[in-house]
C-alpha cells in the first residue's frame, strides 16, 4: 500500500512539473504585458520628469560657469534638488527588472514614453545621438 502511495505521489509530482513548465512559458507574455500596462503611464511620467530635471541641471551648470552670480547658483541648487525625480525613475526601473522585464522591454517603454508627447522627440534623438 505504501509503495502504491509513493508511486502516485511521484507520478503526481512528475505530471505537475510536465504541465507547469509549458504553462509558465505560455503565461509569461501575458504577465509581462500586464506589468507593462500597469506601469507604463507612471514610467512615462517619471521619464519626462527626469529628462526635464537633467536638462535644467545642465543649463544651470552652464549658467553658473558663464556667470557665477548668487541667482545662478540658487537656480543650480534648485535644479540639483529636482534631480530627485531621476531617483524615482531609477527605482521604478529597478522594480520593473525585479518584476521580470528585460532591459530591452524597459528600453521599449522609454521609447513609448518619448512618443506620448510631442517634445518626446528630443528624448528619442538624445538616445540615438552620437556624442563626441
Amino acid at each position: 500500500m505504501e509503495l502504491l502511495l509513493n508511486k502516485r505521489f511521484l507520478s503526481g509530482i512528475v505530471t505537475g512539473c510536465i504541465l507547469a513548465i509549458p504553462t509558465a512559458w505560455l503565461a509569461e507574455p501575458f504577465y509581462k504585458g500586464a506589468v507593462i500596462s500597469i506601469y507604463s503611464d507612471e514610467f512615462a511620467r517619471l521619464t519626462f520628469q527626469c529628462d526635464q530635471a537633467m536638462r535644467e541641471h545642465w543649463i544651470g551648470k552652464m549658467t553658473v560657469a558663464d556667470d557665477p552670480s548668487p541667482s545662478a547658483i540658487s537656480a543650480l541648487k534648485a535644479a540639483e534638488i529636482a534631480l530627485l525625480d531621476c531617483q524615482d525613475y531609477d527605482l521604478l526601473q529597478k522594480k520593473l527588472l525585479r518584476l521580470g522585464l528585460s532591459d530591452s522591454e524597459i528600453g521599449e517603454l522609454v521609447l513609448q514614453a518619448a512618443e506620448k508627447k510631442p517634445e518626446g522627440l528630443r528624448t528619442v534623438i538624445g538616445i540615438h545621438e552620437i556624442r563626441y
